[in-house]
């Protein structure tokens, strides 16, 4: 985790609360400063033409936004950074955030380690998308929900770290919510992941084995 790795540098900044629906930053805007979510969860989405929300990922404690900007390989933001929940954020001036990464190696293999798993679970975004049937969309989604935000509550069951609404997985996805429910509850009578509000949990097995890919298996993000 960048935060770990980050505590010298961390000391010296100064932090920001957040309420959940504040923009943090707006897609198109040139950032004032990067950030590192210190506590609570952001989304990052765009709009469609059509004014639909998609959302493309999130940032939980420990990680940094908005990223391409802050390695000066963008102008401005590609997303809308909006606060899911509750939080509070470290303030980082990306110049000093370079410079310490420059003089510091293990915060520089941090930030490789970090955006390497970033990378993974970008593969398993576009996997899923790709899929022509919206119930391999759900599954491929799920897969990556449970890699990238899961916590292992005992061998084998994954909790996902964010309260989802059915909507929000749809957004994932780019189905409807309608359809996207419809597919949910098949899972759930499958035995492949129980919901219960905004809390979701999932069954690794019985996931990747819908899935059909074992290669998955041993995949850890």
């Amino acid at each position: 985790m960048l935060e770990e790795a980050f505590q010298p540098f961390l000391k010296t900044l100064m932090t920001k609360k957040f309420r959940q629906g504040n923009i943090l930053v707006y897609q198109g805007e040139v950032p004032k400063s990067a950030y590192i979510v210190k506590d609570g969860i952001v989304k990052l989405y765009n709009i469609t033409a059509q004014g639909d929300e998609r959302i493309a990922a999130f940032k939980l404690p420990g990680d940094m936004f908005p990223t391409t900007w802050s390695f000066e390989k963008v102008a401005s933001a590609f997303y809308y950074y909006e606060a899911q929940t509750d939080g509070e954020m470290y303030v980082m001036p990306s110049d000093s955030f370079r410079k310490f990464i420059t003089e510091n190696p293990a915060a520089m293999h941090a930030v490789a380690d970090h955006y390497l798993s970033n990378y993974a679970g970008s593969l398993m975004r576009i996997t899923a998308l790709e899929q022509p049937k919206a119930s391999d969309k759900v599954l491929y989604t799920l897969y990556y929900l449970a890699q990238c935000y899961g916590e292992e509550l005992r061998p084998g069951v994954v909790r996902i770290n964010i309260r989802l609404t059915q909507q929000m997985v749809a957004d994932l996805i780019g189905l409807t919510r309608e359809t996207t429910a419809a597919e949910l509850v098949k899972l759930k009578k499958r035995g492949v992941l129980k919901y219960k509000g905004r809390e979701y949990t999932i069954d690794r097995a019985k996931l990747i084995q819908s899935i059909g890919e074992d290669n998955f298996k041993d995949l850890t993000l």
